[in-house]
C-alpha cells in the first residue's frame, strides 16, 4: 500500500489571513477576547481558545467568512498557497491517496474545494454541472460534522484514515499548527508541519 497524505485545509494548502477589524466584530457579537494569529481557524481554537465544541467553531467560522466576503472585493478572501496545484498533480500521477481535512462542515468544505477549482483531487463532485451523477464514489473529505472532538484529539486524523482503509501508521499529515502534530503523533501517524502566513 501506498502512503495515506491526509492535508488539513487550514493553513497547509490555503493562504487564509486573519482580517483583525472582522476579528473584531466577532469578539462583540459573542462578547470575547482577542488576540492575532495568522489562521482564522487555528485563532480560534488554538490561541483564543474560544471552545473546541466543533459547532460553536463551525459557526464562529463561517460567521468570519460571510463578514470577511462582505467586505472584500470580488476577489476571492482564500488563495491556495503556490505550488498546491503541482503538488496534488504529483500525488495524483503517483497514485499517493490524498484525504483534505478541515474544521469546516463537510458542506463547506465541499463549496471551499469548488471554489479554489482542487475539489477533483479528493473525489468532490461539482453537483451543479453533475445533477444527474448517481455513481457516487467516496469523497476525500473529513470535516467538523464527521467526529465529536476537534483537533488536538485526533478523532479526525483516525476517521481519515480509516476512510481511506489506511493503518495509522501508514499516514503522513501536512498540517500548519503544533496541535495537527500532536494529534498526528498520538496516532503513530508522520507529520510535516507547513509554517508561513501573516496578520494584518
Amino acid at each position: 500500500f501506498q502512503n495515506l497524505h491526509i492535508v488539513d485545509l487550514d493553513g497547509a494548502l490555503v493562504g487564509e489571513i486573519v482580517n483583525l477589524n472582522i476579528i473584531k466584530q466577532i469578539v462583540s457579537k459573542y462578547d470575547l477576547k482577542v488576540a492575532e494569529r495568522s489562521s482564522p481557524t487555528q485563532f480560534i481554537t488554538q490561541i483564543m481558545l474560544w471552545g473546541t465544541d466543533r459547532y460553536f467553531v463551525r459557526d464562529l467560522i463561517k460567521e468570519y467568512r460571510r463578514l470577511l466576503q462582505k467586505n472584500s472585493t470580488p476577489k476571492s478572501c482564500i488563495d491556495l498557497k503556490p505550488g498546491v496545484h503541482n503538488f496534488l498533480r504529483m500525488m495524483t500521477s503517483q497514485d499517493i491517496p490524498c484525504i483534505i481535512t478541515s474544521s469546516e462542515s463537510r458542506q463547506d468544505l465541499r463549496a471551499t474545494l469548488i471554489s479554489l477549482g482542487i475539489h477533483t483531487y479528493f473525489d468532490v463532485e461539482d453537483e451543479d454541472k453533475l445533477p444527474n451523477s448517481h455513481n457516487k464514489i467516496v469523497e476525500k473529505i473529513a470535516g467538523c460534522d464527521d467526529t465529536a472532538n476537534g483537533l488536538p484529539d485526533p478523532e479526525l486524523y483516525a476517521y481519515a484514515a480509516n476512510l481511506i482503509q489506511r493503518a495509522c501508521d501508514r499516514c503522513v499529515v501536512l498540517g500548519a499548527s503544533i496541535s495537527c502534530c500532536e494529534a498526528a503523533h498520538s496516532l503513530g501517524m508522520k507529520c510535516v508541519l507547513i509554517q508561513g502566513g501573516k496578520t494584518r
